[in-house]
């Protein structure tokens, strides 16, 4: 046990130089199986689970197999992960990367995503959108342009601005509305 703290500290350690989160004083503490940096202002996690226990005020950077955003984050967040659950709202922008992806809530921001399955719930309002994925579904609010590549893009959800795609189907549901051009490809 004595080994895997002392790798979660200096994981920790390193985790924080990289993402540039020291600009103020900071803790790093691992609960066992998630290392968890945080400055009282901003927070980074690494770890299989991955859930914040606590509102950030500004800044969230994320990396594990599940991660749960249930609490609101005052700035950005930045998550990598296997899956990725999105439940409470970004005052910024967001950019994720994972197997599956779900913004099911508000982001006042751009959100920039990669994943295999990506969905923009019915509860979820973001800005703008760029998306890469296999499957892409919006059933929510994209506040702005749509630019997306996938194989298969589903909205059934609005779409303030343009919407430009590559993708080999694309499929426009009962409750799509879209209120700037289309462009596929």
């Amino acid at each position: 046990m004595i080994h895997s703290r002392y790798a979660a500290r200096i994981t920790a350690s390193f985790f924080a130089l990289c993402c540039g989160v020291l600009g103020t004083p900071a803790h790093a503490d691992s609960d066992g199986s998630t290392v968890i940096i945080d400055t009282d202002r901003s927070v980074v996690l690494a770890g299989g689970n991955v859930t914040l226990s606590k509102p950030v005020p500004e800044n969230l950077v994320a990396a594990g197999g599940r991660i749960v955003i249930d609490q609101p984050v005052g700035k950005s967040a930045v998550l990598a992960g296997g899956s990725i659950d999105l439940r409470a709202p970004v005052a910024g922008n967001l950019r994720a990367a994972g197997g599956s992806v779900t913004v099911g809530s508000s982001v006042a921001g751009n959100v920039s995503v990669a994943g295999g399955e990506v969905r923009i719930a019915r509860e979820a309002a973001v800005g703008a959108a760029r998306v890469f994925a296999g499957t892409l579904t919006i059933d929510g609010h994209v506040g702005g342009p749509l630019r997306a590549s996938a194989e298969r893009i589903i909205i059934n959800g609005e779409v303030d601005g343009d919407v430009k795609v590559a993708a080999e189907q694309v499929v426009l549901g009962p409750g799509a509305r879209i209120a700037g051009a289309l462009q596929y490809a």
